[in-house]
């Protein structure tokens, strides 16, 4: 067990309170139940994956991992589950090294969601994985109306993979907001990794992430009104589009 260097523990009947382990060479732990964190102790591991339901328990766990670098958590979006749980921690230098958050979203059937992300102290992260819908996202819309309004929340952070499609406009005020800024202190967003890009867009896009004003659309012809006949068009969705600053 001091040797091993990565653990997946699944199961839901597992006896957490009969369990208590230090495991010092572990790097990578996935967990489908958070309960059992306080029992486990792995002061070098870099790499947490867990299932979300229970998030103040990873608080408490990441608090004592100066090491961590990437958080992977899955959460069921409902309208009476919040999110904020992940984005208003407790312990805020809980996550204070992480550079990676990959943000794993699914919803249960029939249930309206209205739950938004709001991204509060992660003064290290570099990037931001967001999955689990296609089509448009409100997640990632919400996502980037957060980074608009509050930039300094992730102020290193420079690419952003989303599985479903943002709103246009919201995307391009938040990157002319990030990559412009005033402030010096915050890294432009230069990666962005999403389904697909209209034809129309993707010089402008590129633009911004290499940090180049440029001409664009009007807000209202990148709104989702505009563009919906060209987010549905199954010709678009043949490869996977990956802008970068060059």
């Amino acid at each position: 067990m001091q040797s091993l260097q990565k653990l997946r523990l699944t199961g839901e009947d597992l006896h957490v309170y009969e369990v208590s382990a230090t495991l010092s060479a572990l790097e990578e732990l996935s967990i489908d139940e958070d309960d059992i964190l306080p029992s486990l102790y792995a002061p070098k591991l870099l790499h947490l994956t867990h299932n979300g339901n229970s998030f103040d328990r990873v608080q408490q766990f990441c608090h004592h991992l100066p090491l961590l670098r990437k958080l992977t958590s899955t959460i069921c979006v409902v309208s009476n589950h919040s999110v904020q749980e992940l984005i208003h921690p407790e312990y805020l230098e809980s996550f204070i090294h992480v550079r990676i958050l990959h943000l794993q979203l699914w919803e249960q059937d029939d249930i309206e969601i209205s739950s938004a992300i709001y991204l509060v102290s992660f003064p290290s992260l570099v990037k931001i994985v967001l999955s689990g819908f296609s089509y448009v996202s409100s997640q990632a819309t919400f996502l980037c109306l957060s980074l608009l309004y509050q930039p300094e929340a992730c102020p290193r952070l420079q690419e952003l993979e989303f599985e479903g499609f943002p709103e246009w406009d919201c995307l391009f005020l938040m990157l002319e907001a990030r990559n412009f800024h005033r402030n010096r202190l915050l890294s432009r967003i230069s990666g962005l990794i999403i389904p697909s890009v209209p034809h129309h867009l993707r010089s402008s896009l590129s633009c911004l992430l290499r940090g180049e004003f440029t001409t664009r659309p009007s807000n209202y012809d990148l709104s989702i009104h505009a563009t919906k006949e060209v987010l549905f068009d199954a010709s678009m969705y043949v490869v996977q589009v990956r802008l970068k600053a060059r």
